[in-house]
């Protein structure tokens, strides 16, 4: 698993206004990459691929992986229906073994 903070400030906006700040994780289960974004003073994160498909049971793994030991109180994933961040994934048993560092 790897972890970044990241502080992207508004390239328009005055300064304060506008910036986003959210941890960026990616984790690797069993050999399929996972991009996770949570937003600071938010209660949830959310799932993503560059590949687009998330398997069910890997959501599942990550997000009782990232409720479990980093404290996120909600994990989405895309809903094909809306095309939002807005489909809420229920922690599965098991956590994903952590790779890269």
């Amino acid at each position: 698993m790897l972890k970044e903070y990241v502080h992207d400030e508004s390239a328009f906006d005055p300064p304060g206004q506008d910036d986003y700040e959210y941890f960026e994780y990616e984790l690797d289960v069993d050999g399929r990459v996972y991009e996770v974004r949570w937003y600071c003073g938010d209660d949830g994160a959310s799932i993503e691929r560059s590949e687009a498909i998330v398997r069910d049971e890997d959501a599942e793994r990550i997000a009782r992986f990232l409720v479990e030991r980093e404290g996120v109180g909600r994990v989405t994933r895309l809903s094909r229906e809306t095309g939002a961040y807005t489909r809420v994934v229920e922690p599965g048993p098991g956590v994903p073994e952590a790779s890269g560092d």
